[in-house]
């Protein structure tokens, strides 16, 4: 089982996990089933917090799980500031230009994977959130979201 998590965690088109969180016995592959609930239901900060919970992340997984944070910000706020961004997922760019645009290409990944519809606003570096995807609000709890 765990290499089946570690699978569908790197592949860069799978974002809902429910189907493997459901599996008998996946609950006694420890480390494994901690980072399939990270990526269905927490948040990049939440695994700085725990990182010692989780199985260590590949470039891809980490990819992976900071447009999940950015889906998941989007849940309770329609507008989302390049800053807010940042600091959620820890970009930590050498000037505003680059942090610019490695927020704007995560926001990019975001849009083509369908999790997210948005207008970019360069000018004063927000998004405006449009619309999320059902595989972005997978097993997490929009009970508290503005999407409720």
């Amino acid at each position: 089982l765990p290499p089946t998590i570690e699978l569908a965690l790197n592949d860069p088109r799978l974002f809902a996990y429910g189907e493997l969180l459901g599996v008998k016995g996946i609950e006694n592959c420890s480390k494994h089933f901690k980072t399939l609930e990270l990526f269905s239901r927490f948040d990049w900060g939440h695994y700085l917090a725990h990182k010692e919970e989780f199985i260590a992340l590949t470039p891809a997984m980490q990819k992976k799980l900071k447009m999940l944070t950015v889906c998941q910000m989007a849940m309770h706020k329609s507008l989302l500031s390049y800053l807010e961004i940042s600091e959620a997922v820890e970009i930590k760019a050498e000037n505003p230009k680059q942090m610019v645009r490695e927020v704007e290409a995560l926001v990019l990944d975001c849009i083509s994977n369908s999790l997210l519809e948005c207008r970019i606003d360069q000018r004063k570096r927000q998004l405006h959130i449009l619309n999320l995807s059902a595989s972005a609000l997978s097993g997490r709890d929009i009970s508290s979201s503005r999407l409720t």
